[in-house]
């Protein structure tokens, strides 16, 4: 069996920078491949990461100059559906259209997904992910 990727735990500094949500009706929430050990709260912190990470890979270097308050938030949304597909993404950020683009862009690199589950049977759910700008520019480990 080929061996998973390691996924680094999230600092506080980076876990007071994001907020996650999942919904739908399911008893296992949906993963990122690198998160398929991981369950409970730490599948879905370990998936917000992950996303994090390939918004990270995407963009540029540099913060934008006009980079607003930590106390904005860049958001995030999509569907997963039964077969870990994702679909209908969202970006919710008025700071910058440029940098919106480009997580969108980003997003559309995610791999499939592993789907929710209830109750062992797949099933559809919705990601919500909230970042503060300046985590997107990060450098990914």
């Amino acid at each position: 069996r080929p061996e998973k990727p390691i996924v680094p735990a999230l600092s506080k500094d980076e876990m007071e920078q994001m907020e996650f949500q999942y919904v739908g009706a399911f008893t296992e929430c949906p993963a990122h491949p690198a998160c398929a050990e991981a369950t409970g709260e730490q599948r879905k912190a370990c998936t917000a990461q992950q996303v994090l990470n390939e918004i990270r890979s995407h963009l540029d270097a540099e913060p934008p100059a006009d980079l607003p308050a930590s106390s904005a938030r860049v958001k995030v949304g999509f569907d997963v559906n039964q077969f870990g597909d994702v679909k209908g993404i969202t970006v919710n950020y008025a700071g910058n259209d440029r940098m919106s683009e480009a997580v969108i862009a980003a997003l559309y690199n995610l791999p499939k997904f592993l789907p929710a589950t209830n109750n062992g049977v797949r099933a559809g759910s919705h990601c919500s992910f909230s970042y503060a700008p300046a985590a997107l520019f990060k450098k990914v480990p």
